[in-house]
């Protein structure tokens, strides 16, 4: 936890620009920070990950984006450079989307569900959706999206697509609402069936994080 805490406000902010989703670019930022960092218990070849929300200031009003973290002594191949936040001697540190390691572990979750907890007593809960369920396969495939400019997009085994939402904002969200009602109250079988959704927790306070859906190839929008 201390390696995700000493990122820099530079170095944070440098990443942030660099990415599609960073919703401020032209705008005057100032107080980029690490807010809040939830460990998660994942590990591999020396790897440590976590859940962070890093916060900047425009305006006077503090944005909130949802950034995993992935901490190895070496950078792995296939980290883009633009994923980098931060060097140090015998360690980087980088977008964890980018580590096929963690997505696995995520991709695992998203079906048995998980609660993970950080120092602050804020969640990350990962919560399945209906009995419907697709079989993993072992080991899973999962792959990155390039497409999306806000969220990050994740397919497993072309079966499930994670949207992991980047800009957070408390509250529902309207695209996770709509799909739970067309696939669990209104039965519509002609949209992707929610899997699972991501949420943080805070006092009272629920923010979405994610969902889950099935992946259906060659689909597109109405």
């Amino acid at each position: 936890m201390t390696s995700f805490n000493a990122i820099q406000p530079d170095e944070l902010l440098a990443f942030l620009q660099r990415q599609r989703w960073f919703g401020a670019k032209s705008a005057a930022v100032a107080n980029p920070r690490v807010a809040d960092v939830i460990p998660v218990p994942w590990r591999d070849a020396g790897a440590e990950f976590a859940i962070a929300r890093v916060a900047v200031d425009v305006g006077g009003e503090a944005r909130m984006y949802q950034l995993p973290i992935a901490v190895r002594p070496s950078r792995p191949a296939g980290v883009p450079d633009a994923a980098v936040i931060s060097v140090r001697e015998g360690s980087v540190i980088y977008d964890a989307v980018h580590d096929p390691d963690f997505r696995r572990e995520l991709a695992r979750v998203l079906t048995a569900g998980t609660v993970l907890t950080g120092s602050s007593g804020s969640r990350w809960v990962v919560e399945p959706v209906g009995e419907r369920q697709p079989a993993a396969t072992a080991p899973l495939v999962t792959t990155v999206g390039s497409a999306e400019q806000s969220n990050t997009s994740i397919v497993v085994d072309d079966q499930i697509i994670l949207k992991l939402f980047r800009t957070l904002n408390p509250g529902i969200h309207p695209d996770v609402e709509v799909t739970r009602f067309l696939t669990m109250r209104a039965g519509f079988a002609n949209t992707p069936t929610l899997l699972a959704t991501l949420r943080f927790e805070d006092a009272g306070t629920t923010t979405i994080a994610g969902m889950a859906q099935e992946c259906i190839a060659e689909s597109s929008d109405a």
